[in-house]
């Protein structure tokens, strides 16, 4: 790592590998349309643009979900598998610098999605409490079959 990298850096990574991810890199300069196709067009405005010598539209990471998906593919690593990454994303922001650090897992093919939520939950729980020491955290929950339900009670028409 640069050293630009944030002084708990190391901690975050050992973190990760407690935690039985892949660590991986994926490139700075991305690909544009497949955050384009995801986002819509309201992330161009936010994300850095250039364009390749053969007129490929490309970006420089906004950020790594989709880099990381699309590398697992290209790779067909076979699943369930967990990546965990920590670099930096540029995005154009109203407050605050355009270059950040980003950190997280990608957990890709678990069929026990129940087992996979509680264990996001926890991930994101285990790394806030390591950047966070002495904060108090509070996990609020939602579910989206309970949402649903709620919006089917009254009987209202389906586009509604």
């Amino acid at each position: 790592m640069t050293s630009r990298t944030p002084a708990i850096s190391t901690d975050i990574t050992n973190l990760f590998a407690t935690r039985n991810t892949h660590a991986v890199e994926v490139a700075i300069l991305q690909p544009a349309d497949p955050f384009l196709d995801m986002a819509g067009e309201d992330l161009r405005r936010r994300i850095f643009l250039t364009e390749s010598e053969t007129g490929q539209t490309l970006c420089l990471r906004p950020e790594f979900t989709i880099p990381v998906c699309l590398d697992h593919i290209s790779s067909q690593a076979g699943t369930p598998r967990r990546y965990s990454y920590l670099g930096e994303v540029f995005r154009q922001r109203r407050e605050g610098g355009n270059e950040f650090f980003q950190a997280g897992i990608e957990d890709l093919g678990d069929r026990d999605t129940a087992g996979a939520d509680a264990r996001s939950v926890a991930d994101a729980h285990a790394l806030l409490s390591l950047v966070l020491p002495g904060q108090a955290l509070a996990i609020t929950l939602g579910d989206q079959t309970i949402f649903e339900a709620v919006l089917a009670a009254p009987g209202l028409a389906r586009g509604w």
